[in-house]
């Protein structure tokens, strides 16, 4: 009975996720996206509702990017491996922010420095210091995931435009062609 009650669910839920363009461009987007974690269902998003862009079990603090400095722009774009779960290509701009691990800290003047962190369902994954990555299809539960990227400090603060982090997420469905099903960006390209 407990696996009627989740492809239920899960089948009253894919048509709210049709209602939002595929790239939200505002906050109010965020908000709704939101609004889909407060359902108590089985989907966790990456944007919980203090806003900080990285699920419950992973909090840090947001740190504003700096006056005159670049807002990075982040994309995401996910491709099925046929051999076994996805490859996530992590698009940011490079006029804006520099991917790189903590030893390689320059300081380059007018754009910010960091790695991304990888959140699966809500979880915290791995750091992240380059724009590809093999996600094992280990990962993912059958059904609706999420996937998020967050652009992050070396000091691991979540780096954020007006207190809204910098993110993008994907939410798919491993059980469907095509696997996406929803796509949010708070900075997209």
């Amino acid at each position: 009975m407990k696996k009627i009650k989740k492809i239920v669910y899960s089948l009253a839920i894919v048509p709210l996720l049709f209602q939002w363009p595929v790239v939200a461009k505002t906050a109010e987007r965020q908000d709704k996206t939101m609004a889909l974690d407060n359902m108590k269902g089985n989907i966790n998003l990456a944007v919980d509702n203090a806003g900080s862009g990285l699920g419950d079990d992973h909090l840090h603090v947001k740190k504003a990017v700096p006056a005159g400095v670049v807002v990075p722009k982040l994309d995401l774009q996910l491709f099925v491996d046929h051999k076994s779960g996805y490859n996530l290509h992590i698009i940011y701009d490079y006029d804006g922010f520099e991917l790189e691990p903590p030893e390689f800290l320059d300081k380059p003047k007018g754009i910010i420095e960091g790695h991304a962190h990888l959140f699966i369902n809500g979880k915290k994954i791995q750091r992240v210091y380059g724009a590809y990555l093999h996600l094992d299809a280990k990962l993912f539960k059958l059904g609706i995931n999420s996937i998020s990227v967050t652009l992050n400090s070396h000091q691991h603060d979540t780096w954020s435009v007006d207190g809204k982090p910098i993110v993008a997420t994907y939410f798919i469905n491993t059980q469907v062609t095509p696997v996406i099903q929803y796509y949010f960006s708070a900075f997209p390209m």
